[in-house]
């Protein structure tokens, strides 16, 4: 190797260890900073993680600012789900309630301080268990600070106008790199499922589906085909085992994440859900804590999160 290899990947190991240290200390030296700042928290957050994962950091801020009587400002700048090199994916799809007009040029223009994390838990924001977080509140709190935009609610009701037709059982099926996070489900617990819930009183006319992968969608169409079968044409859908929504390369970002909140919606919707382990569906109990959930399949014990910690 080198001299100049060698200044270069000795001058990258330093940077590494000064954001390393940065990454600790905020918690300790932005609560002064934030003070500073007035009644506005703005907050970045440039996490690698699924579209749900980052709304859940999303909800810890709001709650958090409710605590403090702080107004929260948030932007997602995830390269997973935009299209620009400095979009905020929040604002693709939500209006942050929250703030004045003055307030959002303030920030815009760097006259209020923005902190840059990549993951909440850098400013020391407490865990949804000192929160005392459950799904009403949560529902309460997401709402108070955000809307989501007319053209998602219009897409929202014009599938349920179209196809939800009768009492309607939705299904989510999380699979390709899930089973990191819990035992992959099988169709047969899908099916033990359909059949428990149409042996019910209140059975189910139609299925609407939703899942990352394409085969699960043919095959619940064709096992379930004497009901009204329905689901999204999304964008993507993965096709080989592995998941779409951590590949930035691949597809459209922005269609990629209004399929994922879209879907999510619709399952709200449903009268009744049937799941696998997901922050995607368990974000619908979010929307409507309501909603008659079964699980299939459970989180391992140390990937049990808010808000599937929370239902029952």
């Amino acid at each position: 190797m080198n001299l100049r290899n060698i200044y270069w990947n000795s001058l990258s190991n330093v940077r590494k260890i000064g954001r390393g240290i940065d990454a600790r200390c905020k918690k300790y030296y932005v609560p002064l900073l934030q003070r500073m700042s007035g009644r506005v928290f703005s907050v970045e957050i440039e996490s690698r993680v699924g579209l749900f994962a980052q709304l859940n950091q999303c909800l810890r801020l709001f709650a958090f600012c409710e605590l403090n009587d702080l107004k929260p400002a948030v932007r997602l700048t995830s390269p997973l789900y935009v299209t620009g090199e400095r979009d905020s994916w929040f604002d693709y799809f939500f209006l942050n309630q929250s703030l004045t007009e003055d307030e959002r040029h303030q920030i815009a223009t760097g006259a209020l301080r923005t902190f840059h994390v990549s993951h909440i838990e850098e400013l020391g924001i407490p865990s949804f268990e000192q929160l005392s977080m459950n799904l009403y509140r949560a529902n309460e709190i997401f709402f108070r600070h955000a809307a989501v935009r007319e053209d998602i609610t219009k897409s929202v009701e014009s599938f349920i106008q179209r196809h939800f037709d009768g009492p309607t059982l939705g299904i989510h099926f999380r699979g390709t790199d899930k089973s990191s996070e819990a035992i992959r489900a099988s169709k047969y617990s899908i099916e033990t499922a359909v059949d428990d819930h149409q042996n019910r009183e209140d059975k189910a006319t139609t299925i609407f589906v939703a899942s990352d992968e394409a085969a699960f969608i043919e095959w619940a169409a064709r096992r379930f085909e004497q009901l009204n079968v329905v689901f999204r044409e999304d964008s993507l859908r993965s096709g080989d085992g592995k998941p779409v929504h951590t590949r930035s390369q691949i597809g459209d970002n922005y269609a990629k994440g209004e399929d994922a909140l879209v879907n999510s919606l619709l399952l709200s919707r449903c009268d009744a859900l049937i799941r696998t382990s997901s922050f995607l569906s368990a974000w619908s109990s979010v929307f409507n804590p309501d909603i008659l959930v079964r699980r299939v399949n459970q989180p391992f014990t140390e990937k049990s999160w808010f808000p599937d910690s929370a239902i029952n």
